[in-house]
């Protein structure tokens, strides 16, 4: 089963451009392979069950992906002079593909796409010439770049979890700066530390702010917070 890559594509040009593409776009569940298919799109073959292609190229592996993956399962969204596809390719983004896309029908296009699996992710961008900038990542840099905030919650819950050690995570993002993961660490210890002392707070003041469902949950939950604060405390090398 190939992993799935997430993409999306934001093809730019003229109404009529655009109209003719999404045209030939909706005939993918007519087609038996994604090379086939991509050859009907740009006008070089025919939606023929795949003989045209396998007679032109053969039958080994690597024809299968010469548009950039195998299969391409996607959504259309258009509007004035914009056409939105997005969805999941095989193992790798449609590169090549969006590329002959932009050339056939004269259009400028944007790509993002990424894959945990396979631990990369980037952006692409063409023009009527073809593909002029590519930009690949790991897949953890590229969530850095394209969703920081995603990151930074992923990064957290790691900690959070004991996934991950102060030392392993500078190791594991060089990209990032030092303070960015420290910061997101000890924050992450200064949080779990002040809620122990809520709890045990509350715990003492009779349970007058946080509602409890049997005896002692309050101290309890400063119990397990307290647990959780000198774990990741414990995942901190002292310095040499």
């Amino acid at each position: 089963m190939a992993n799935n890559c997430n993409n999306w594509i934001s093809f730019v040009g003229s109404k009529t451009s655009l109209n003719r593409l999404e045209k030939k776009l909706k005939t993918y569940d007519n087609s038996t392979y994604f090379t086939e298919w991509s050859e009907y799109v740009i006008g070089i073959g025919k939606l023929d069950g795949g003989e045209g292609f396998k007679k032109k190229y053969g039958t080994n592996y690597d024809v299968y992906y010469m548009y950039g993956t195998k299969w391409f399962d996607f959504f259309i969204e258009g509007e004035d002079n914009l056409l939105r596809v997005y969805g999941d390719s095989a193992w790798s983004p449609p590169i090549k593909f969006v590329e002959e896309v932009c050339k056939k029908f004269k259009l400028k296009a944007e790509m993002d796409y990424e894959e945990c699996g396979c631990d990369f992710g980037g952006r692409a961008f063409f023009d009527e010439q073809g593909i002029i900038e590519r930009k690949d990542y790991s897949y953890n840099h590229w969530r850095y770049i394209d969703n920081y905030e995603g990151w930074e919650d992923e990064l957290s819950d790691r900690f959070a979890d004991e996934d991950l050690s102060l030392e392993e995570a500078l190791e594991e993002h060089p990209y990032a700066k030092k303070e960015e993961i420290e910061n997101l660490f000890f924050g992450g210890m200064a949080i779990t530390f002040m809620q122990s002392v809520r709890f045990l707070t509350d715990y003492l003041n009779g349970d007058s702010y946080y509602k409890t469902s049997y005896k002692d949950q309050n101290l309890v939950r400063a119990k397990n917070q307290w647990a959780l604060y000198k774990s990741l405390r414990n995942n901190v090398k002292p310095p040499s």
